[in-house]
């Protein structure tokens, strides 16, 4: 399964002000079990800053944490934002292959082909001087 961030905020009007975080929370997860029974959430921090809370939830795909996010949405956050993630692990395995597989490509692809005959040897003075050209008397 895939792991993805949804970041949420609060509405700013005054009618969330007395709503309870451990009953938001309690209904978001209820909610989530029942619509989309293959998310899950793993952990949820609340935020200084931009946004009010930050869940760490596991899904199949991105459609299944769309409709997380739909979920979370439908409880009482005005806003939520997704952002896919990747264990560092399995970052660092990738980095590592593509940085081979580019060293392997670049060791192959030469931009510049062979020289036409025409442009050696480059000391060569070339064959216009700029010079004007007088006919000979004969």
């Amino acid at each position: 399964m895939a792991t993805y961030l949804i970041a949420c905020t609060l509405a700013p009007h005054p009618t969330h002000a007395t709503i309870s975080f451990t009953a938001l929370e309690r209904k978001a997860r209820a909610k989530l079990a029942a619509l989309c029974p293959n998310a899950q959430i793993h952990a949820r921090y609340s935020l200084l800053g931009p946004y009010d809370t930050l869940y760490i939830l596991e899904a199949p795909d991105n459609q299944h944490a769309l409709k997380a996010a739909m979920v979370l949405r439908s409880v009482g956050y005005a806003k939520t934002e997704i952002w896919p993630a990747v264990e560092s692990e399995a970052f660092d395995i990738l980095a590592t292959t593509f940085e081979r597989q580019s060293r392997q490509f670049e060791a192959t692809f030469d931009p510049v082909d062979e020289a036409l005959e025409e442009s050696f040897p480059a000391s060569d003075a070339p064959s216009w001087t700029g010079g004007s050209v007088t006919p000979s008397e004969e």
